[in-house]
């Protein structure tokens, strides 16, 4: 497997929405080795060919 891309959304001001529907901010995320394996072990252990991982801070 293998990441293909990500995105980071942020809030803006004082709402605490990040949708960029909602006025969210949306901004290149920067690969992470960390995060990479954490996504692509996900996948395999739930045995998925395509698959869209969230991570929540």
């Amino acid at each position: 497997g293998r990441v293909v891309a990500g995105i980071e959304r942020r809030p803006r001001g004082d709402c605490f929405k990040a949708n960029f529907g909602q006025d969210g901010e949306v901004v290149r995320w920067v690969q992470d080795e960390q995060a990479d394996w954490l996504a692509l072990e996900s996948a395999r252990i739930l045995r998925l060919d395509i698959a869209g991982i969230d991570f929540v801070d």
